[in-house]
């Protein structure tokens, strides 16, 4: 009888199954006062970004809005600093939810959260964007001394990239299929949508890697020319200070 309890205890213990680590409750840790404090961190530095960025990017859309001179800069840093603005006011939610130990607020509104994703997106690809048609500028102008962008090739970039923006976020919210998602995600503090159809899902992947990836190869590109151009042209002009010394 002894034995036959040995071999069931050892028996038991080979086959029984190892212990899971336990997941985390969220809720307990933002009852802590240290996660609490770590929130109030990051809601105080949005806030400060938001009370210095707001002014400052609405002096400059008057300024260059205001500009004599209607060229691709001035037209380029009106539209960059009326993205900045929107930037700015687009945090104003996630600030409240922070300061309020994360609950959703106004997220809870699946109106407002799908509205918010669609713009928090748009705000941050089209900044993306910007920053490399200003590359691309700056490296044929560097290039080409005589070479003068049309500010309506301007024009016609930025419409074309928001309308193929708003059109895909059309797409999603009435061809994403029935399993589509929407809503806050408190761990990160924003609304977010996810896709589980494949068709759909794979399709939105790409466009992401689209969304992200072109505009940064491109400014990487871009960048090392410009680079490699300025030394080349101060490598060129200090020899021949050497010359006529």
């Amino acid at each position: 009888c002894r034995k036959m309890k040995i071999m069931a205890t050892a028996l038991n213990i080979s086959t029984s199954t190892p212990v899971s680590t336990p997941i985390p409750n969220l809720n307990h840790l933002l009852s802590e006062e240290e996660y609490r404090i770590y929130d109030t961190l990051l809601a105080v530095t949005l806030t400060l970004c938001t009370v210095v960025g707001l002014p400052g990017n609405l002096v400059s859309l008057i300024y260059f809005y205001s500009a004599s001179r209607r060229d691709f800069s001035s037209l380029i840093y009106t539209i960059v600093s009326c993205i900045d603005i929107c930037t700015c006011v687009v945090h104003f939610p996630v600030m409240i939810a922070l300061y309020n130990s994360r609950r959703p607020g106004i997220f809870s509104e699946n109106t407002f959260c799908v509205a918010w994703i669609v713009v928090f997106n748009y705000v941050q690809k089209m900044s993306m964007f910007l920053v490399m048609l200003l590359s691309v500028a700056r490296t044929l102008t560097l290039i080409f001394l005589r070479y003068e962008i049309n500010k309506k090739s301007l024009i016609a970039a930025f419409v074309t990239y928001t309308a193929f923006s708003m059109l895909w976020n059309i797409l999603i919210y009435f061809f994403g299929g029935p399993d589509k998602w929407y809503g806050y995600y408190e761990f990160d503090v924003y609304c977010y949508y996810d896709l589980y159809s494949k068709p759909m899902s794979y399709i939105s992947q790409f466009i992401e890697a689209i969304y992200v990836g072109f505009p940064s190869i491109l400014t990487a590109i871009c960048f090392t020319i410009f680079a490699y151009k300025l030394l080349r042209k101060s490598h060129v002009s200090g020899r021949n200070q050497k010359k006529r010394q």
